[in-house]
């Protein structure tokens, strides 16, 4: 760095040698023989240092003796004073260039007025991996003084570093290690690697905030930290699976940017689903943490308080076997179309060995492309044309038409429309569900609820025979997450009472009325009734008309079906199923439980009167019959099913428009085995009701 003296008005430069002057002024080691002194050699690599100031390799003393009387000769008088020596401030610095090398790059920095400032080494091939996304050095000003600063990540030796220039002239260096330890179910993981960086305002202060990316070397983990200006952790989260890309906007208009990051969701070591997340949090709160790594690779069902979180599965590409096991989502741009925020999405990476026609295939060349609006609603998507037909692909397939329809984790669920995870009250670590208990007095019982979340229309969730309320357990989350949500226990089962009153379903009805009264629940509501429980909703829904929204039954029998099926069955068929019948119910004794009143709640139902014309929706097993195959004959398993569906279609005609959805692959138990098949249209049916204006 040169040094200069003042002398009658005047400057000029004595010598160039002020960083090792100041090295031997404190005492310190000799400085090395600085990269660009020596020059780069092509063929070695040069380890990141800067060159302060050309040294020369001499004896140590000689140079002293030498740099003390440099510093003598500096010395001058003006006037009758004497003037000690000033080092040169440092100009701004305006750009870089990196050019490549067989072992490395060399970073140059320029001034404003295109003069070279500072040059730097590394090994790292930096315009190959700025070809591929990923960027080790940004210029920017970190500090806020009005100066771009270099900053620079070192992927091997996992530290950050800046290069602050300082208005008195010099560079100031601070570094950072980044160094992680997770550990997760016994063991312990520190092999990270640093893997992208980017820089960028997220709170509006002028001064922008760094973004780290760091994945396990051999392990499915990922960090993202978010840091701030003095390189404090403001967010960090902990991610099951491997993070590659990054961009910032704010979608909602709310100030506050929001990071998107996409990468790898890894249910297993050999392949991954490629993901996107988009994550909004106070970026002027430090020591945030995200952890979204739990065991079994299940998701978490809620967010610590403050931070939000869309969790998108754009699913993995299991029809076309050069697509990559090991799938990534890539997030091409982020920015506005006509003023509207528009998100592009990449999956499904692939390579082809020769080029097609002239299309040369490579690693990051997708097969999908998505585009997502501000609500994070994927507004098109579609196949890459090019790739797609070199690929093969056949894009009209309706296999190939699912992989184009995005998914959202809830918290409990998939679900096809975009939701965010739930967030934890302020002041809890870690959120729950939220719940609030009562042991509610109907007359002459008490019976247990719990209600969740808050928001209209509530769910009220009825279970089946004898079937306490935590079988809704699969469920509740996912719903919780975005209205009220009921639950309890009926007379005698569960935590609930069974007093001295009848529990047949006409008393239950009356049952579910006063505690949804005792518990505030406002009303309408919407009724989910399993099996049994449909014949208690169909008797509140016909008693209480004007406190229904909307019914969703799930595996309900109509009430003749015991009737009808025993006029269908004959001999042995028949004897199999009084016996079934037989040993499914037996009498309790006193008191009586509601299966002991099975048969007045079926005669009931069918003296009720008519449901309201609400939104009414009927999900059925599409294989019950056949899953009694081992009792009774082909015959009678081909008639029973026939039955089985007419007397579902005359339930879906109890309510005009009513829809009837058969659901494969699934027990008696439609909401344990696939939980999001109920969840999907009750949330479409949340929808349907506000829409309708009754909230």
């Amino acid at each position: 760095m040169p040094v200069y003296r003042d002398a009658g008005g005047s400057s000029e430069r004595v010598f160039a040698f002020a960083a090792e002057l100041e090295q031997w002024r404190q005492g310190g080691p000799e400085p090395p023989v600085s990269a660009a002194a020596a020059g780069p050699d092509p063929d070695k690599g040069v380890p990141v240092t800067a060159p302060d100031a050309a040294v020369r390799a001499e004896h140590p003393t000689r140079r002293r003796l030498a740099l003390v009387a440099m510093l003598l000769a500096g010395l001058g008088l003006a006037g009758s004073g004497l003037v000690l020596l000033r080092p040169a401030p440092t100009p701004d610095l305006a750009s870089y260039q990196v050019a490549e090398f067989t072992a490395g790059s060399r970073v140059d920095l320029f001034d404003a007025a295109g003069r070279l400032v500072h040059s730097l080494t590394t090994p790292l091939k930096l315009n190959s991996y700025r070809q591929n996304g990923i960027t080790y050095l940004h210029l920017t000003d970190l500090d806020g003084d009005g100066r771009k600063d270099l900053l620079t990540l070192d992927p091997a030796g996992g530290s950050l570093s800046l290069l602050l220039g300082e208005p008195g002239g010099g560079f100031n260096r601070r570094s950072r290690d980044l160094h992680l330890r997770l550990d997760f179910e016994g063991k312990v993981y520190d092999s990270f690697k640093t893997s992208n960086l980017w820089v960028e305002d997220l709170n509006g202060d002028g001064r922008p905030e760094v973004v780290v990316f760091q994945n396990h070397t051999t392990e499915c983990f990922a960090c993202c930290r978010i840091l701030d200006a003095g390189q404090d952790p403001l967010l960090t989260i902990w991610h099951p699976g491997h993070l590659h890309y990054c961009r910032f906007g704010d979608r909602n208009r709310d100030g506050r940017k929001e990071i998107y990051l996409s990468g790898t969701f890894n249910d297993s070591p050999r392949s991954s689903t490629p993901v996107l997340l988009a994550a909004e949090a106070d970026w002027s709160r430090r020591g945030q943490v995200l952890d979204l790594i739990r065991p079994g690779r299940i998701l978490p069902a809620s967010t610590p308080a403050g931070i939000t979180l869309a969790y998108v599965n754009l699913k993995k590409d299991r029809l076309n076997p050069r697509v990559y096991a090991w799938e990534k989502a890539r997030i091409w741009q982020l920015g506005t179309d006509d003023g509207e925020f528009k998100l592009d999405v990449g999956a499904s990476p692939f390579r082809v060995q020769h080029a097609n026609e002239g299309l040369a295939i490579g690693f990051d060349t997708c097969l999908r492309r998505f585009f997502f609006d501000h609500d994070l609603a994927c507004r098109s998507a579609d196949f890459t044309p090019g790739p797609a037909e070199a690929l093969g692909v056949d894009t009209a397939s309706p296999a190939a038409r699912e992989l184009l329809i995005p998914l959202y984790w809830n918290g409990a669920a998939w679900l096809s429309t975009p939701c965010t995870l739930p967030a934890a009250a302020a002041g809890d670590p870690v959120a729950g569900d939220g719940r609030q208990e009562k042991m509610i007095d109907v007359g002459s019982r008490k019976l247990h609820g719990l209600v969740y979340g808050q928001g209209r229309p509530a769910v009220v969730l009825v279970s089946g025979l004898n079937s306490p309320q935590t079988s809704w357990d699969s469920v509740v989350p996912a719903l919780a997450a975005i209205t009220t949500v009921v639950t309890y226990d009926r007379a005698g089962v569960g935590k609930s009472e069974i007093g001295d009153l009848p529990a047949h379903g006409e008393r239950s009805a009356q049952d579910l009325h006063l505690l949804l009264d005792s518990l505030g629940v406002p009303k309408p509501v919407i009724l989910v009734g399993h099996s049994f429980g449909g014949f208690i909703v169909r008797l509140f829904a016909s008693r209480y008309p004007e406190d229904v929204a909307g019914i969703i039954l799930e595996e309900v029998q109509h009430e003749d079906n015991l009737t009808e099926l025993r006029a269908i069955l004959h001999g042995k068929d028949l004897e199999a199923y009084d016996q079934m019948i037989a040993d499914m119910f037996s009498e309790s004794g006193n008191p009586k439980t509601e299966a002991d009143y099975r048969d007045i709640t079926r005669e009931q139902v069918r003296r009720s009167q008519p449901l309201p014309r609400v939104p009414f929706v009927i999900l059925t097993c599409s294989g019950r019959a056949k899953a009694m195959s081992p009792i009774f004959s082909p015959e009678a398993i081909e008639a029973m099913t026939k039955l089985d569906l007419e007397l579902m279609n005359r339930l879906a005609a109890l309510i005009p428009r009513g829809m009837q959805i058969l659901v494969g692959g699934t027990g008696h138990y439609i909401h344990v085995d696939k939980p999001q098949v109920l969840i999907e249209p009750t949330v479409e049916m949340i929808k349907e009701v506000k829409a309708k204006g009754k909230y």
